[in-house]
């Protein structure tokens, strides 16, 4: 009930706007009149002629955000990688080493049930 007196409240504002805006037109004069005329028709002439703007902005806008993400994001890395010699002492890489040669002998396509 409550949504229907807000409507009809808002009809009423709407109404009553129009009535007052359209009661302030009719005491200007004819020049006035003529250039809010032109002006109008001057900005529904921009509107229907610039549908491409409709698109092009989103499209630069996307265009922007991802140069600027591919930018920003290499900056991101403060820390610089540790090398892979340094990760490790001598024997995790003697086990690293007898692991990989496990595994090279597993991948061989020979037969090692014998």
């Amino acid at each position: 009930m409550e949504t229907q007196s807000n409507h009809a409240s808002e009809d009423t504002l709407i109404t009553l706007a129009n009535d007052s805006l359209d009661e302030s037109v009719s005491h200007f004069d004819a020049a006035t009149l003529s250039r809010l005329n032109r002006a109008r028709q001057a900005a529904v002439a921009e509107r229907v002629q610039s549908p491409l703007r409709r698109f092009l902005v989103p499209v630069a806008a996307a265009a922007f955000a991802g140069i600027a993400a591919v930018v920003a994001v290499p900056m991101l890395n403060v820390n610089p990688p540790i090398p892979v010699e340094s990760q490790f002492s001598a024997a995790e890489d003697a086990e690293l080493v007898e692991n990989l040669d496990i595994v090279l002998w597993l991948m061989e396509p020979e037969d090692h049930a014998s």
